[in-house]
């Protein structure tokens, strides 16, 4: 049996001044690292696949955006 994992790793290709970000968008980045901030990448993956983004992609396909209006909440 292979085990073929496909991931992505985004780099950004500059320095990004926090001035940047809307306040909206600076507090889903919180949002998330608080989450996530005692996981390991596994487990950050399991959660992942547990979305019906993840479920309801086809395998190979990158995941719409249009998909995160679905995302469950982080609590």
């Amino acid at each position: 049996m292979i085990n073929e994992d496909i991931c992505y790793k985004i780099c950004p290709n500059k320095e990004v001044s926090i001035s940047e970000f809307t306040l909206e968008e600076l507090s889903v980045l919180e949002l998330v690292a608080t989450k996530f901030k005692n996981h390991r990448s596994k487990e950050i993956v399991d959660y992942m696949h547990m979305e019906k983004a993840y479920k309801e992609t086809q395998q190979y396909q990158i995941i719409p955006y249009t998909l995160a209006k679905r995302l469950r909440e982080l609590k």
